[in-house]
């Protein structure tokens, strides 16, 4: 059976970091990887396989890269030449592996010749404004087309998010790439952060699986979702990499506070985040949304610090 790690780049509160945490061991992580990005944002879990590294002056000294994505590369690339697992994958804070039997055992069924493996995204959706405790509650996940047919709900998109739908790939807030485990015998330098890998001697590095689903919970709650687009536009994290329409979601979002203030930020957020019952029936009606009823340690979790 094959063993598995998670590696993250970190700047979340106690409690989300510790749900990731949480999730992963439960579904049978050998070891999972923080790299606290803001040395005031440090949480010390006691588990050996949990292994902590504080993003700080000493660590960086004169070479901290000033963006995000770099920083993660750098990262997952240490996990990757120090784990003791056979495979390694690279994840954020709101992303949460699904699968109905065992990663272990899908990893397992790979041919020796197979060193990555594309695990697709689902995006999260809401029936209602969740508060924190609940963003792992939904059971509602948003598809993406696959390569046949890359369009193939832009048009139910499109008529479930009417105002925001422009600022986003057919119906997707964040990335549609995925991301991928990576065999840690297989020589691919930095790792990678999604599946942008090409082959490498001796492993073929894009084998797609339906058999692992990346839950990603990229709205979360209004007042994570506020913090982590604020902190985009005012410059206080840089990441050049993100694309155009994250660029369109915060020019909505900087035009709506600076025109309405908190009302408009929230009604932005709604927009992106939450269906009515209709659109949600429309939405599964179509295929363009699934129903994925969240594991029993992720309902209605604990955030006291």
């Amino acid at each position: 059976m094959s063993s598995w790690a998670v590696v993250s780049t970190v700047r979340a509160p106690e409690w989300q970091v510790n749900a990731f945490v949480g999730h992963y061991l439960a579904i049978g992580a050998k070891e999972i990887f923080l790299y606290f990005d803001d040395p005031s944002f440090i949480l010390h879990i006691s588990n050996d396989k949990v292994k902590s590294v504080v993003c700080d002056e000493v660590y960086w000294g004169k070479k901290r890269p000033a963006g995000l994505e770099d920083r993660q590369r750098y990262n997952a690339t240490k996990a990757k030449n120090s784990t003791n697992a056979e495979w390694i994958m690279h994840c954020d804070i709101d992303e949460l592996c699904w699968s109905q039997i065992p990663i272990a055992d899908i990893l397992s069924e790979q041919s020796k010749d197979i060193g990555g493996v594309i695990v697709s995204p689902r995006e999260a959706v809401y029936s209602k404004e969740p508060r924190n405790e609940g963003i792992y509650n939904t059971p509602f996940f948003k598809r993406f087309g696959d390569a046949a047919e890359p369009k193939k709900y832009e048009k139910i998109a499109k008529e479930l998010f009417p105002a925001m739908s422009y600022a986003g790939k057919c119906g997707f807030w964040g990335h549609v790439q995925g991301k991928s485990f990576i065999k840690k015998s297989a020589n691919t330098g930095r790792m990678p952060l999604h599946h942008k890998q090409n082959d490498v001697p001796g492993f073929e590095m894009r084998k797609k699986t339906d058999k692992i689903i990346l839950r990603h919970y990229d709205t979360m709650s209004y007042s994570l979702w506020k913090d982590k687009h604020i902190r985009r536009i005012s410059g206080a994290v840089f990441v050049p990499n993100a694309g155009k329409y994250r660029q369109k979601q915060q020019d909505a979002i900087l035009k709506a506070y600076q025109e309405n203030g908190e009302d408009g930020l929230r009604a932005v957020y709604n927009e992106m985040s939450v269906l009515s019952p209709d659109f949600l029936v429309k939405g599964i009606e179509a295929g363009f949304i699934c129903v994925m009823e969240p594991e029993s340690h992720l309902r209605n979790i604990s955030t006291d610090q």
